[in-house]
């Protein structure tokens, strides 16, 4: 968030699905998570778990965002892919999320600056 910190809580299905939900509340965009992987990327009790998730953006944006216009600038329902690589899988799980909350981003300002020269 631009380097401020932020503290978030929520409850969800799990704890994957709460720390979905609190990037979602932080960031404003809307994310379902339409495919969650986990794998082993090498053996032993300091192995790395991979989690690959497959997101959809469901918002153009988010009233709620702590963001401004977060969402605009992305297609309604567009889906987006982020990796987390950690020895827990939990954290793993955020640090994908947040990649696919960067790529959202990364997206965004993309069309804004394609905007941008569109209007010039």
């Amino acid at each position: 968030c631009g380097g401020v910190s932020v503290k978030e809580a929520a409850i969800g299905n799990g704890p994957v699905n709460s720390i979905a939900s609190c990037i979602s509340r932080i960031t404003g965009y809307q994310i379902e998570i339409i495919d969650f992987k986990v794998s082993s990327t090498s053996e032993g009790t300091d192995a790395l778990g991979q989690v690959n998730i497959v997101a959809r953006c469901n918002n153009a944006r988010s009233n709620n965002s702590r963001s401004n216009n977060q969402g605009v600038g992305i297609e309604h329902g567009q889906v987006f892919h982020g990796m987390g690589l950690a020895t827990d899988i939990i954290r793993s799980s955020a640090r994908a999320l947040v990649h696919l909350v960067n790529d959202m981003k990364r997206s965004q300002q993309v069309a804004e600056l394609r905007d941008i020269e569109q209007a010039s």
